[in-house]
């Protein structure tokens, strides 16, 4: 629905808030730009300010009444006596409060703009109706309403102009017999109001001889029909008889003649209408159809370049990264050439269907040809790339049922960070086929990227490229390093941060070789830097892979004041077994670490089965806390249960003195983050 405004913009903000969009809600600070916005925009609801109607109401109301019948007008100012008359006496369908919450004014004006429509639609009512507004019963007898009846009038009678008007605004009257004193309104405002209504009116104004004057006065600026009576014995329901053929005859012709010529532009407008639905329709799914393979119903190679140019410049844009996986069937040849390529096809759709389930919403999913498919991975790195690529794998190996007997299928992929300048599909084909034959080269049913990254990867498991930078660890109430956290860098290479190599070092199959050199290069820079409490990061299948009697000659136990910090989403997999894994290196003087705690939601299950002597707050839960009440309350709660296991608490991400504050009067003691310095 469209709502037309015409006033102060400022005090229609609450429409705004009700339907919350410009395109919603149009607006014109002064009356003489309304009648142009009808025909432009073709709102359902004009709401005027009352200094809108200060230079002229009715002209106003009737030129809007002319020009569009079916919209609703309503009049937006405070709802007391004097709003209400104007209301009634401009035929606007009612007062609507400034004061007003935004479901309301979306209700009452959804209410007017249904009324309006329907009053317009409905047309003239096959009843004769006849509306008595006279207060004085010796102008118009009680009984002539019943002897109206009798005659074939649908009758109804007020003693007000307020109640008339009401009435005429919700039900059609044909004949209006009134006085020119009737309580609240003179006639001619009377008269003029019900014109707002219905401008095809007739007024029988009853009155007595000695105000016939008067009542001539009132009615000459109306532009309704009217019949005066001042004879007291005329049988009024011959004149009303009377009005009612004035009514009916030359305006039921004109009103015929011009039904006609609307049913018949309404017909030809209306197969049009239908054609133009049709004919878009039809666009749209051959449009469809243009990007869409038609066996697996994904999108095709026009549909994936389309998509790959939207994405390419919405990435540079923002700001973004862009990622990509080519999927590819291993020997899926042998399916055709053993069961025919009617059973290949079927398999191609079922492993499409199920790629597509395991894609995130924002991923675009197409098939290139033959047995090959192309996913484009909207913000998206390495980290969060390969996790991606890795989960389409494993979509790819299942069992597809073919008859009485079922496909088994396993897949390959290639993964690629795209530049910003690839925005051709070869481009993107071009980097990702480079990973998809080293996947196929190493073994099949396996992920791997460029052979940049494979280079990378090669040159860190040596330890080529390392490097580790130390973040110190601080006691809080003192401004007192404590110990010192070696993390690895690989500076100066295609993957320099642990968040990009170790994904890529995991889909190489390389990521304890990796974890290892990282390992080692900081325990050299904890020599050289002669720390005395050293934390390191470990990755739990490190842990398992390597012998205990390794992991204690290669981290210098116990010589060495070690804690080895392992991430809570780690742990959470296997913590029963990671611990007791670890059982030998706390035996020779290891601590263990459990760190970034809250990351997940297995928090719980880790504390208890692993009983680490350090946790570490997760940055999430410590960063911004202080002065937001609910992070505080959980913030206090986390802690609370990790002193309950008598657990050594350090805080990451520290980055504000109010956060530090409120740590301590948690009882933290430690804690490490950007407030004490960058990692160096």
């Amino acid at each position: 629905m469209r709502v037309l405004t015409a006033g102060s913009r400022e005090s229609f903000s609450v429409v705004h808030a009700a339907y919350g969009g410009a395109d919603a809600v149009l607006h014109v600070p002064v009356a003489g730009g309304l009648i142009d916005r009808l025909d432009a925009d073709g709102p359902d609801v004009v709401l005027v300010a009352p200094e809108v109607l200060e230079s002229g109401a009715d002209e106003l109301v009737t030129a809007l009444r002319s020009k569009r019948p079916g919209v609703a007008l309503g009049l937006w100012a405070p709802p007391d006596d004097l709003m209400q008359t104007m209301a009634l006496v401009t035929g606007l369908e009612g007062v609507l409060a400034p004061g007003s919450s935004p479901d309301e004014v979306a209700r009452v004006l959804h209410a007017w703009a249904a009324r309006r429509r329907a009053m317009v639609e409905r047309g003239p009512a096959s009843p004769r109706a006849v509306l008595i507004a006279c207060g004085d019963e010796s102008v118009v007898e009680p009984a002539t309403g019943s002897l109206l009846s009798i005659a074939g009038f649908d009758v109804a009678r007020t003693d007000s102009a307020r109640q008339a008007l009401q009435l005429l605004r919700t039900r059609d009257v044909h004949v209006l017999l009134t006085d020119p004193r009737v309580p609240e309104l003179n006639g001619t405002s009377l008269i003029r109001a019900a014109e707002a209504y219905d401008p095809g009116i007739v007024a029988v104004i009853r009155t007595p001889a000695q105000d016939l004057r008067q009542a001539i006065g009132h009615v000459r600026e109306a532009a309704s029909e009217f019949i005066i009576h001042p004879e007291p014995n005329l049988d009024l329901v011959e004149l009303v008889e009377a009005a009612w053929d004035m009514w009916a005859g030359e305006r039921a012709s004109k009103a015929l003649s011009r039904t006609k010529e609307i049913a018949r532009a309404g017909v030809a407008a209306n197969r049009m209408r239908k054609a133009n639905a049709e004919l878009e329709a039809a666009n749209r799914r051959l449009e469809a159809l243009a990007h869409l393979d038609p066996l697996t119903e994904q999108l095709n190679r026009r549909g994936l370049q389309r998509a790959l140019t939207a994405e390419t410049h919405r990435a540079a844009r923002a700001g973004g990264s862009l990622a990509a996986v080519l999927l590819d069937l291993d020997d899926f040849g042998t399916v055709n050439s053993r069961f025919g390529h009617a059973v290949g096809d079927q398999v191609l759709r079922e492993v499409a269907d199920r790629v597509a389930e395991v894609l995130r919403p924002t991923d675009v999913f197409g098939r290139i040809g033959g047995d090959e498919f192309l996913v484009l991975l909207p913000d998206s790195g390495a980290q969060d790339g390969l996790v991606v690529a890795e989960r389409l794998r494993g979509a790819m190996t299942t069992s597809v049922p073919v008859g009485s007997f079922a496909v088994a299928t396993t897949g390959s992929a290639g993964f690629a960070v795209l530049r910003r300048s690839a925005e051709g599909l070869e481009q993107v084909l071009e980097a990702t086929r480079e990973g998809l034959r080293r996947a196929k080269d190493g073994g099949k049913n396996r992920v791997a990227g460029s052979s940049e990254d494979a280079a990378t990867i090669d040159a860190l498991r040596r330890g080529e490229g390392l490097t580790a930078v130390g973040l110190p660890i601080v006691d809080l109430a003192h401004d007192r390093v404590i110990a010192l956290e070696l993390l690895s860098r690989a500076a100066g290479t295609p993957l320099p941060r642990p968040s990009e190599f170790f994904p890529a070092a995991r889909a190489a199959g390389a990521l304890v070789e990796v974890d290892l050199a990282c390992l080692r290069t900081c325990l050299t820079e904890a020599d050289r830097r002669d720390a005395e409490v050293v934390h390191l990061n470990l990755f739990p299948a490190t842990v398992f892979a390597t012998p205990a009697a390794d992991l204690v000659e290669l981290l210098g136990l116990p010589d060495r004041s070690v804690c080895l910090d392992l991430s809570e989403q780690h742990v959470a997999r296997a913590p029963g077994a990671l611990a007791k894994a670890l059982r030998p290196l706390r035996a020779a003087g290891a601590r263990v670490a459990l760190d970034d705690l809250g990351f997940g939601h297995r928090s719980l299950d880790a504390l208890l089965v692993m009983e680490p002597d350090v946790v570490k707050l997760h940055t999430r839960h410590v960063h911004g806390a202080a002065g937001d009440p609910d992070a505080e309350r959980f913030l206090g709660r986390l802690i609370q249960a990790v002193e309950a296991l008598d657990g050594e608490l350090i805080a990451e991400g520290l980055e504000r003195p109010e956060d530090r504050d409120l740590l301590l009067r948690f009882g933290v003691k430690s804690g490490q983050g950007r407030l004490f310095g960058e990692p160096a």
